[in-house]
């Protein structure tokens, strides 16, 4: 068995009430998901007697793929430009970084973390650890 994210989750998740972001969810599933599945226990995908476990994958899947989704619209140009009107500025906010604006790919390897295969580490930022190390803000 594999785990299960659907465009419509997603769009729920995000607040998304139309068709014009299809193709770019369907994109992030088709991308992200074997990815994800890939870094879990073969055990944990296929425990599927066990509905608990299952949730929670699934859970950390769509919050990976949701945080994906939020990231990618806000590099989108113009997305994340401030205003300003009578001297205060107003602009995006950030939770931790630009690469993870929501905190949800963060919530979602953090959930998935006691699953995942051994050797497999988890960034504070990315879903894998990379060569360079996140500077806080």
């Amino acid at each position: 068995m594999s785990l299960t994210v659907t465009r419509a989750r997603i769009k729920e998740k995000c607040a998304v009430d139309d068709s014009s972001f299809d193709t770019p969810i369907d994109n992030i599933l088709a991308d992200y998901l074997p990815a994800i599945e890939y870094a879990i226990q073969p055990g944990a995908i296929s425990d599927l007697g066990n509905t608990g476990l299952q949730a929670t994958l699934n859970l950390g899947a769509l919050e990976i793929c949701c945080g994906e989704f939020v990231a990618q619209r806000l590099r989108e140009p113009g997305a994340a430009e401030g205003i300003e009107l009578e001297g205060i500025v107003l602009t995006p906010f950030f939770r931790r970084s630009a690469r993870d604006p929501s905190g949800l790919v963060i919530a979602g390897w953090a959930r998935l973390k006691p699953f995942l295969k051994a050797g497999i580490e988890v960034g504070p930022i990315s879903g894998v650890l990379s060569a360079f190390k996140e500077v806080e803000e």
